[in-house]
Formats: structure tokens, sequence, C-alpha cells
């Protein structure tokens, strides 16, 4: 189970420092987080002093909630938010219909909106020239098991960028990929890469990797897309196939050997940067549309009109950004 999966903890927990979500709304108050182990209900708990006005807040998953223990999980975890918070209506953003389902079933609010369709496409784009293509494949992932990073053993020209791991955690990726670039300690010690670097990295390889089993929805499988790399993915539970179309997706077995061809025949290909982000917006526009057309009945029903709710743009890239939960809750404060 990896970091962000819905984890069943009593609330009130202690407030994390950073917290992935952002406000939508102050009059009336509406956000939007997400589940994770340090938020198991998104970052509206945390601001008890909501109690006494209704409030909005929709909650996407970090991790699967794809079997009926993780989906009771999330009930659970409501039941408790809107203990401290009466007055207030949470909604679980469901990467997939499996999802949506489950929780149906159990009676948790609940939207089908991939959390993908939330990536900030202005922040992951190819660059105006193209750089020399240095390496087959990209992978951007934590150095960790769930991974699945010995499924590109087989490439012989492969780019890595990841959060920061621990030596043992890098070690292990180093003895299955002993001819991966590790390009965040390319200067020796780790550097951190923002959006515009990952970007720019990105545009020297001519794949992106999406290797795990089970997880979320995994961000940078279209961040890949939307920066004009075709990708090779595998079978999972979490998000991502909704999104996994030919020609600019393919769908390997999960064995280095098949991954490595299907990588070679993306190469050979050799798909426009243009048309594959062109495809993925295009992706992204129909659901966001879907979102959108959903926003007036759950408003009306909950806190009232609010400006802006037929305009996809407040919501963009504020789910999987993070930010100081301090900043947050001060803002939230000031609605009270």
């Amino acid at each position: 189970m990896g970091e962000g999966a819905a984890v069943n903890r009593e609330l009130p927990i202690p407030t994390p420092e950073y917290a992935a979500g952002g406000i939508i709304s102050l009059s009336p108050v509406v956000t939007i987080s997400k589940v994770a182990i340090d938020t198991p209900m998104g970052i509206a708990p945390f601001a008890p002093y909501l109690a006494s006005i209704p409030s909005l807040h929709f909650v996407g998953l970090s991790w699967t909630c794809e079997s009926p223990s993780a989906a009771e999980g999330i009930r659970d975890n409501m039941r408790r938010a809107i203990e401290i918070l009466p007055l207030a209506h949470f909604v679980m953003l469901a990467n997939t219909e499996a999802e949506a389902w489950l929780l149906s079933r159990l009676g948790v609010p609940n939207l089908l909106a991939n959390e993908l369709i939330f990536v900030d496409e202005h922040l992951y784009a190819p660059p105006p020239v193209t750089p020399p293509q240095e390496y087959d494949a990209s992978y951007v992932a934590r150095l960790l098991p769930f991974k699945r990073h010995h499924l590109a053993a087989d490439i012989s020209s492969l780019l890595l960028l990841y959060g920061p791991p621990s030596e043992s955690e890098k070690s292990a990726v180093e003895e299955v990929l002993p001819q991966a670039h590790f390009q965040n300690h390319s200067t020796g010690a780790y550097c951190y890469y923002n959006a515009d670097k990952v970007a720019a990295t990105l545009s020297r390889a001519a794949t992106g990797l999406a290797l795990s089993a089970e997880e979320g929805s995994m961000r940078a499988f279209m961040e890949s897309l939307l920066c004009g790399l075709p990708v090779v993915t595998t079978p999972s539970r979490g998000g991502r196939a909704r999104y996994a179309y030919e020609p600019y997706v393919i769908t390997s077995p999960p064995d280095s050997a098949h991954v490595a061809r299907a990588v070679g025949k993306l190469v050979a290909t050799n798909h426009g940067r243009a048309e594959v982000r062109a495809s993925a917006l295009h992706q992204l526009e129909i659901e966001r549309l879907r979102f959108t057309l959903s926003m007036e009945p759950i408003y009306t029903a909950t806190v009232g009109l609010v400006d802006g709710i037929h305009s996809f743009e407040p919501f963009r890239g504020k789910s999987i950004k993070w930010s100081k939960t301090e900043d947050m809750l001060k803002q939230l404060a000031s609605a009270v």
C-alpha cells in the first residue's frame, strides 16, 4: 500500500505541515483536497471553526479504493469528519467507475472525476524547440517497490526522475537498473525538480513509462502525455487506464521484455509531440466538461450557487498542488 492510501484513522489528528488541495470559494466555503495518510478526509476536518456554517468539500483519492474494505474506510472517515463539521457536505471524487460504484453502495456521496483532469496543462508542455532525444524512455516515479522499476530492466537508454529517496531505496533501484540515468542525482546530491524542470527534462526522452500495478491515478502518466511523450503502461488499478488510448499509449504485459518491445515500437513510430499532447487535451476537455456540468446540482443541493460555477478554471491544478496547511486554514478561518 502506498503513502497515499486511504487510512482509517481517528479524527482529529495532528495538522500536517503540508497538504494537497486548495480553496475554491470562501463565500460559501468550498474546498478541494485529497485523502492521504495525514489527511484522511482532506483539509476540512482541520478547520473545526467551520462547524457553524454550511460548507462543501470535494475530496479526491490518492490511492485506489477499488475494494470493499477501502471504500468502507472512506465511509468511516467521512462519518468522523461530519461529527467535527456537522453542517459540512463531503463529496468524494472517484477515479474509476468501480470506485464510484463501491462508494455509492455504501451511501457515500461521490462524483466520477479522475484526478488527472486537474493536472495543469500550462505547466506540462513540449518546449518550443525539441532538443535531441537522449533517452528511449523516461520514468517519473518514486523509487519505491510498487512502482516496479524492474519492468524497465531491458530498456538500454533510460532516464529516471523521482522524489527524494532513502539510500536503500536508491540502491535497490540501481541494482535492477544499472543502465539508468538518475537525473535528480546528476550533480551528486539529490536535487528537487519543479514542474518546469520536469517538463524540460522529459523533452530529452522519446517515451514515458507507467509501470505500477496499483496506486492512484498517477499524475506523471498524464504529465508525460501533455509533454508530448507517448507512454508504455501496464494493466493497473487506480485510474490511469481511463486515458490509455492507442496509438499514443501502449498497454504492455507486465514483464520487462514486453515493456522494452513496446518502447521500441513507440520510438520507431516517432509520434509528433504536438499530436500526442492534442490527444490528451481532447480527453481532458471531455472529462472537464462533464465535471463542470455536475457542479450546479451539487452546489444547489448543498451551499448554494457560487461565482464561476460553470467554469473549470477554479479547479485547475488545485487538488494536486501541495501548500502549507496553515496558510489554507487561515484563509478558511476568514470565512467564519
